[in-house]
């Protein structure tokens, strides 16, 4: 009687390990299936704006950052782009920037997409980011919010600190000064020259 409640106790045991390791499979497929409905094809359509961008023509298009001309000087190279995910909130964003001869990066344009599958530009004419890329620079730091660096001459600078919002489709200021250290304590800078940056032109 003994051997038969061993038995009985060992096959319930059995069924319980295996229903719980069908749960957690079927919990990582779901993770895995929502991750997946994001559609990072939206961004070439950005792509392809920025890749018929007219260099000699200016203001031609709303929707993306005319500053793209300065591609056409001979000290900058190139326009390209990356998708990184720089609020780490499992959505890689479309950065846009323009080369330089001494192969740096200066970026220019943002964008993000939806959970419902809506593109969404980031920098944008109400954040007054609309034109960065020259005097204006961007800089994403390593917790996930942004540096704006304006220089409206060679002695005067002006700061701005942005963050993404929950959702991580819009980022807004959180304090602004004429000097980085009235900013308070920030995180550093993120080396986009490190980026995996591909040509728009290919």
């Amino acid at each position: 009687m003994t051997n038969m409640k061993k038995y009985f106790l060992l096959l319930l045991l059995s069924i319980l390990l295996t229903a719980c390791n069908s749960t957690s499979v079927t919990l990582e497929k779901k993770n895995v299936s929502n991750s997946d409905m994001i559609d990072l094809s939206l961004y070439d359509q950005i792509i392809n704006r920025y890749n018929g961008f007219t260099k000699k023509t200016i203001n031609q298009d709303s929707n993306i950052n005319n500053m793209a001309f300065l591609s056409n000087h001979k000290y900058y190279t190139d326009l390209y782009n990356t998708i990184v995910d720089i609020d780490n909130n499992g959505t890689p964003e479309l950065l846009i920037s323009v080369g330089t001869s001494e192969g740096a990066y200066k970026l220019l344009d943002m964008y993000t997409v939806s959970s419902k599958n809506k593109l969404i530009r980031l920098t944008t004419k109400n954040n007054g980011l609309d034109n960065i890329g020259e005097r204006m620079i961007l800089l994403p730091l390593q917790d996930g919010s942004l540096l704006y660096k304006g220089s409206a001459s060679a002695i005067s600078q002006h700061y701005i600190l942005y963050k993404f919002d929950q959702q991580g489709t819009h980022f807004s200021m959180v304090v602004e000064s004429e000097k980085i250290e009235g900013l308070g304590d920030i995180a550093e800078p993120i080396d986009i020259n490190s980026f995996d940056w591909i040509s728009i032109k290919q």
